[in-house]
């Protein structure tokens, strides 16, 4: 999403109180975010992988790819694309084979978590 846009959706988790933590611009492995939740019961830890794009392109099958295989070798509990566009077909057919630990949002989702920011509505964080 480019660093202003991984840092805006980094200023939304820690609103929603979670520890965050951005990685560096270049290579970071599949993930820009990694997000950190303690509760009584256990620590559980994210990753977010930001894909800036326009709307007149979706993020594609080969994105999806990426974060499955950097989940697979990170064992994160969850990881979750976050983008300024949609995904195409192929993408939300695939998330739905692995959708306890992948998760995808689209660009509605973001303006939903600005709108909460700028206007300091509670948004659920259960999109982890």
């Amino acid at each position: 999403m480019g660093e202003l846009s991984e840092e805006l959706i980094a200023d939304i988790l820690r609103k929603m109180n979670f520890e965050v933590t951005l990685t560096p611009q270049t290579r970071d492995g599949g993930k820009d975010i990694i997000v950190k939740s303690n509760n009584v019961i256990a620590e559980s830890v994210w990753f977010v992988q930001c894909k800036h794009y326009s709307l007149d392109k979706p993020v594609g099958i080969a994105v999806f790819r990426e974060v499955v295989g950097t989940h697979l070798l990170n064992k994160p509990n969850k990881s979750i694309i976050v983008t300024s566009s949609y995904y195409t077909k192929e993408v939300i057919n695939e998330v739905e084979k692995v959708k306890n630990i992948i998760n995808i949002k689209d660009y509605k989702a973001v303006f939903n978590w600005i709108d909460w920011v700028t206007e300091g509505e509670r948004i659920d964080n259960t999109f982890l």
